[in-house]
């Protein structure tokens, strides 16, 4: 199946009108899972569903087509960094004025991503720059905290193996805690 995703993919981005609904029926289980985890980390009785969110992220997907599909990983974790940016513009459209935080853990165990901690434009913006530093290591994160796939899901989705993987994700963690600490540009938010 995951040639025949990359290969819908490929073919959607070209202007296949069947594939792109071969594509959505192949997918759309897999982007609800994502946008249900990343809508638990969400405070409660947020206003968006995670219908809603999948609907918006998949527009986005395919509104811009330049992107340049490389596999199913490659879609996976620019899906989930969609959600992402949708729902922190969700958040700042509902809560002017006010900072909304996120909590990134970097620790060992599974990554969590939670309302509350840093500041989600910071966030944002450190894992821009983490992908400038090393794509493969950023999409790790992506995949990891943001889609919340484990290891062996990663190494299904990538190909890569496990080794390379854990090695991604020790180097990103090392990455952005040094970040944190060295460059101070990430705050505390009020929401904390």
């Amino acid at each position: 199946m995951n040639t025949d995703i990359t290969t819908l993919l490929q073919r959607a981005q070209a202007g296949d009108e069947g594939a792109v609904c071969r594509l959505t029926d192949a997918v759309y289980e897999q982007l609800r899972q994502i946008a249900g985890g990343q809508m638990r980390r969400e405070r409660s009785g947020h206003t968006l569903q995670p219908t809603e969110l999948v609907n918006e992220a998949y527009l986005r997907l395919f509104q811009n087509q330049q992107v340049g599909w490389q596999s199913r990983s490659h879609f996976y974790a620019i899906a989930a960094s969609q959600m992402r940016r949708i729902l922190i513009e969700h958040g700042r459209r509902n809560s002017a004025g006010k900072r909304q935080g996120i909590h990134l853990e970097l620790r060992e165990a599974d990554a969590v991503q939670a309302p509350g901690g840093y500041d989600s434009g910071e966030v944002e913006a450190l894992l821009r720059k983490l992908h400038e530093s090393d794509a493969a290591a950023a999409r790790v994160v992506e995949l990891k905290v943001y889609a919340g796939f484990t290891d062996d899901e990663i190494v299904k989705l990538t190909g890569e193996k496990k080794a390379k993987i854990r090695a991604d994700w020790n180097f990103a963690r090392s990455w952005l805690a040094s970040r944190i600490r060295v460059e101070g540009n990430f705050r505390k938010s009020d929401a904390s």
